[in-house]
């Protein structure tokens, strides 16, 4: 870990969420390398070698698997730091930090392990009543009970192929009905408790800054008597959570709700906010909008959102008021909110071009004077002897106060006379939107809506699938905006990295094998990995986010270890002249330690970001390791019975196809000796 700290600098990464979550991550990796070793090396010294003749010989007979599920990890993480885009920034510094970790620990393993081992390693005496010996000694059995127990189901599985891939497959794809059904759902990031909310409220239009005060000052008061309520801060007359743009208006105000902490309180910060909007909602004549504030630092409660956009703004219009409707009926929305909503009072000046050129008047003038009545004209000075003084002329405050005194506006034509405004025009009042909106220069509108309750990919996918029942009209385009369209980037970019992940896997396994074949094998033990993640999930009713896909991505590296390790040893014991059951079950005994170890080592290691301990926003990434957690637990279980299955298959239809060509090529051998005039003896003479 501290020698991770250089490569971090020489890389130029900071100390910051995604680089302390990968050191905090592979506490439980970085032991693999060195329990491999250390464990082959203290077989070694079981068979009676001396310490430094095991510690040699150890680490050279078990230096290929170290290898090789080191450059699994390597391999693994690399792509991920090549990602572009947001989700590139967000989890390359984490893929660097794994890989300068794993090249460091690989080093580590090679060099510092087998150095110790050959001074201090010793075997440990379990004789005698110290409790040190009574432990090792029960432990023993219970191990070598666990060792009996695995070699008889390894055997039956061995014995029943077909039935053993078959359970795998049927987990498999089970675990994927988990997802298509919506058990397991889908969202962008996971909803991160901060124990902060933002208010957002809105008076009448026109309201001054006292009234908003008093609206705020009431608000408040109800706010302050919810229990978990530690202390509150209100700004008037400013708001900065607009989804349409900042607001700052007489009538807004944003109250900042900061709650007790998470262990001192029984509800989430997402339910004390429905709490407070409701609360506030009843008050007669304000709008308000709640929302806990995210991990970065603004609360944002329209995390879905549709674009809406056409050749007529008429059209667009109809279609978001379509598009609202549906989500409406969307369970777990709320505060489904159309751009066009916010509109204000205009007043249409309708003017009539004929009579307005008979009075003598010209829309020019009339713009002109009627800006300076309403607006002022600030382009004066007064001077005196004393100084200079700045002038406004506008008119006075009884002739503009409403709009039915303008009717009665003077303006003065060409010939100097007067001309009143309602003699050439006519007022209509009417509302407007509060923005005009374009996208690629077309029309749009922005459809909103929060995600309550329920993970917001599920509810983008019932939104998706209420639009394809409903038309829209010609012309009409929709794209997603918010957490849909960020979680549809993530999941294609980290699902390209899966598969650059899993090729590179099998490339650097055959480099190292030697083999096409024997890769496939390892390969295997990716499956088996995704049900327990998957299962995990459902279990803690964690999401599908890009946390858990990282896990995902993280167990294709890790997984493999095992199945590297229960092969290499296979090929040493069929180098050796073992049948491949024989070969198999000698493996799979022998190999069952470091599994374990390994294993249990990377599941302690990765507790307490799972079950949320590390304080901060542990919360948010804990779905990274429940999926590790079960990922690495069905690898366990399901790996050591599926890898040698699938080896003792390989094996055999190897076998049948070395056969196959052998048949087709004695006929040819004895054809040739034949036509050279020899016979049997040559044949047999020539191998």
């Amino acid at each position: 870990i501290v020698s991770t700290f250089i490569g971090a600098y020489l890389f130029g990464m900071t100390l910051n969420l995604m680089s302390l979550l990968a050191l905090s991550l592979i506490i439980g990796i970085l032991v693999d390398d060195s329990i491999v070793v250390l464990e082959n090396i203290y077989r070694h010294m079981e068979m009676g070698k001396p310490r430094r003749i095991a510690a040699l010989e150890g680490r050279n007979e078990i230096g290929f698997s170290a290898l090789a599920i080191t450059l699994v990890d390597v391999v693994v993480f690399l792509p991920l730091s090549l990602i572009s885009g947001m989700i590139g920034n967000l989890v390359r510094q984490y893929a660097l930090v794994v890989v300068i970790a794993t090249l460091v620990s690989l080093f580590v393993s090679f060099t510092v392990t087998p150095m110790l081992a050959s001074r201090f390693a010793k075997l440990e005496e379990t004789k005698g009543r110290h409790p040190l010996a009574f432990f090792s000694k029960g432990f023993e059995r219970v191990f070598g009970r666990i060792v009996r127990f695995y070699e008889r189901v390894l055997g039956w599985s061995l014995r029943h192929r077909l039935a053993t891939i078959g359970i795998a497959t049927a987990l498999f794809f089970g675990s994927f009905a988990l997802l298509a059904l919506g058990v397991v759902g889908s969202e962008f990031v996971p909803p991160l408790d901060r124990g902060e909310i933002a208010v957002q409220i809105t008076a009448p239009k026109r309201t001054g800054v006292p009234e908003t005060n008093r609206y705020a000052e009431q608000a408040e008061r109800q706010i302050y008597a919810i229990p978990e309520v530690a202390k509150v801060f209100t700004t008037v007359g400013h708001s900065t959570g607009g989804q349409f743009g900042s607001e700052g208006s007489s009538n807004s105000a944003e109250i900042d709700v900061s709650l007790v902490p998470a262990r001192e309180r029984a509800r989430t910060a997402a339910q004390v906010s429905q709490q407070i909007e409701g609360i506030v909602k009843a008050i007669p004549g304000l709008q308000v909008n709640t929302s806990p504030i995210g991990i970065f630092g603004s609360g944002d409660s329209y995390s879905l959102g549709l674009i809406v956009r056409g050749v007529d703004r008429g059209a667009v219009s109809e279609a978001a008021d379509k598009i609202k409707t549906i989500m409406q009926g969307v369970r777990g929305t709320g505060e489904v909110k159309v751009s066009t909503d916010e509109a204000q009072p205009v007043v249409d000046l309708r003017v009539d071009r004929r009579k307005l050129s008979e009075l003598g008047l010209s829309l020019d003038s009339v713009g002109t004077q009627l800006g300076v009545a309403l607006s002022g004209y600030e382009d004066l000075k007064f001077r005196t002897d004393s100084g200079e003084y700045a002038m406004r002329v506008i008119a006075d405050k009884s002739e503009r106060s409403s709009t039915g005194d303008l009717s009665g506006m003077r303006f003065l034509n060409d010939h100097g006379a007067t001309v009143e405004l309602g003699q050439f025009a006519q007022l209509v009042t009417s509302t407007s939107p509060a923005m005009l909106q374009r996208e690629d220069r077309l029309p749009a509108v922005i459809v909103l809506c929060q995600a309550v309750g329920r993970p917001s990919g599920d509810i983008n996918a019932d939104i998706q699938a209420g639009l394809k029942r409903v038309d829209l009209g010609p012309g009409i385009f929709v794209r997603a905006v918010g957490d849909a369209q960020m979680q549809g980037e993530a999941f294609a970019s980290l699902g390209l990295a899966i598969l650059a992940a899993i090729l590179f896997v099998y490339l650097i396994m055959a480099a190292l094998y030697n083999s096409f074949v024997y890769p496939f094998i390892v390969i295997f033990s990716i499956p088996v990995a995704v049900v327990g993640a998957i299962l995990a999930l459902a279990i803690t009713a964690k999401t599908l986010n890009i946390f858990s896909i990282l896990g995902i991505i993280m167990l294709i590296g890790l997984v493999g270890k095992n199945a590297i390790l229960l092969v290499d040893r296979a090929n040493r014991n069929r180098g050796e002249g073992l049948p491949v059951r024989q070969a198999l079950l000698e493996a799979g005994a022998t190999r069952l330690r470091p599994i374990l170890m390994t294993t249990v080592s990377m599941i302690c290691g990765m507790m307490p970001i799972a079950l949320a301990l590390a304080g901060g926003a542990a919360e948010f990434k804990s779905s990274l390791g429940v999926v590790l957690i079960g990922g690495l637990t069905s690898s366990l279980f399901l790996t050591l019975l599926l890898v040698p299955v699938v080896y003792s298959l390989f094996e055999s239809v190897k076998l049948r196809v070395l056969e196959r060509v052998q048949r087709k090529r004695v006929p040819e051998l004895e054809g040739q000796a034949l036509a050279r005039g020899g016979g049997a003896d040559e044949l047999a003479g020539g191998g």
